[in-house]
């Protein structure tokens, strides 16, 4: 849990003023046989957007975490650029900062 709220902290941070509610789901979808088979899915709310989710395979819990994070990141920072776009101005300088780790929940 603490891995998970670490990552998705620092990969959501710099949107902290539009995201307002962060779910993280692990899944061990092969049960004891092994392998490749922990799934991690990331639901992030932004407002004026909604919710946006990723899934991602791995082998272990963290590695799962890290690539959703990574996805999740480059998927809030695309759709923001692009709505800002639309409205004239970079997401780039719209740095809300201060991801309340109240708002990032795992289970």
């Amino acid at each position: 849990r603490a891995h998970a709220v670490r990552r998705l902290h620092f990969a959501l941070d710099r949107f902290a003023g539009r995201v307002t509610q962060v779910h993280v789901r692990l899944v061990d979808v092969n049960g004891p046989q092994g392998g490749v088979g922990i799934q991690c899915l990331i639901q992030v709310r932004v407002t004026g957007i909604g919710a946006l989710v990723v899934k991602v395979m791995a082998a272990d819990p963290d590695t799962a975490i890290d690539r959703g994070a990574e996805r999740i990141h480059r998927l809030v920072a695309g759709y923001l650029d692009r709505q800002s776009k639309r409205r004239g101005r970079s997401a780039r300088s719209d740095r809300g900062g201060n991801l309340s780790k109240s708002k990032c929940r795992a289970s």
